[in-house]
């Protein structure tokens, strides 16, 4: 298994690289959980990828609010990464350059109860797949 992370009443501000990143570069799945915290100002406030075949990425952020970010939240995967999925829910996402971001074979699940208004060049970039709860 891989490193586990909660985060949570956290504040992270002013990263000129990273404000969280969910790294998997191991065998086997790394997971975290953000929630009712506040990321800004960061380069990419949180940032889930995978690097190597087997490393699973997983991710939840719930409640957190996200604004003067180059990118708020984004879900990418490596060249030979490992699947990523990143889920969002209750997130004010505001006056950030990128709002919620996908890219390649990575997963971004909405529970479609997300503000994201007003960010400076996209709000969404990518697919952004919208779930429900069970």
């Amino acid at each position: 298994n891989g490193a586990n992370a909660i985060i949570s009443r956290t504040t992270v501000l002013g990263s000129a690289s990273q404000g969280v990143t969910v790294f998997g570069a191991a065998a086997g799945t790394t997971t975290a959980v953000i929630s009712e915290s506040v990321l800004s100002g960061n380069n990419f406030a949180i940032n889930a990828i995978s690097s190597l075949v087997g490393a699973n990425v997983r991710v939840s952020v719930h409640r957190s609010q996200f604004s003067g970010n180059a990118y708020a939240v984004i879900s990418q995967s490596g060249a030979s990464g490992g699947p990523t999925s990143v889920t969002i829910s209750e997130n004010l996402i505001t006056q950030n350059g990128y709002g919620a971001a996908q890219s390649g074979s990575a997963i971004l699940e909405s529970l479609g109860n997300n503000t994201i208004k007003q960010n400076t060049t996209l709000n969404t970039q990518g697919t952004i797949t919208n779930t429900t709860t069970q």
